[in-house]
């Protein structure tokens, strides 16, 4: 596995509260998609995205016990988004699309990283990374990535009518 320079992220008191509020034990929690993109493609991004395996109103308690404001419109999919500071973190639990409408999603679940990579639209932002800066790459991101190229994770007529 690569690492990312994240120092930037790394020293954001509210990022790092975020991560310690959801340090639990068997669980894990890893940014994820467009800002890790960005990061690679040294863009700003004020969108910071976070991946766990902690499911939702587990993750919705942990914040509220510690007096964080959270909009839940997404928690059937999976998705608790977190106020700090003024500042929006989107959280969101690994899942398995079971059932797709063409933008809704009936979700599955799960602790498995790949699996939940698998259902991401395209290979950069499959892309996933431990606050201790450790990359994972399930899909070739990266070199997708340098090389300037969009790529679409599993088959590409699938993946628009899926979320088109």
């Amino acid at each position: 596995m690569e690492s990312l320079n994240i120092k930037k992220w790394q020293r954001n008191k509210d990022i790092k509260f975020i991560f310690n509020i959801l340090d639990e034990k068997n669980e894990e929690t890893r940014f994820i998609g467009g800002c890790l993109r960005n990061l690679i493609l040294k863009k700003e991004t004020d969108d910071i995205d976070i991946a766990t395996t902690i499911l939702p109103n587990k993750v919705l308690q942990l914040l509220k016990k510690k007096k964080i404001k959270t909009i839940t419109s997404g928690i059937s999919h999976g998705t608790v988004i977190a106020i700090i500071n003024k500042k929006k973190i989107e959280i969101t639990t690994l899942r398995k699309d079971i059932k797709t409408d063409g933008r809704h999603a009936k979700v599955k679940f799960t602790k498995d990283w790949f699996i939940d990579s698998n259902r991401r639209d395209l290979t950069i932002n499959a892309l996933s990374c431990t606050l201790n800066g450790r990359l994972y790459d399930y899909h070739g991101g990266i070199k997708d990535l340098k090389e300037g190229n969009i790529k679409f994770i599993g088959d590409t007529e699938q993946r628009i009518k899926e979320d088109f």
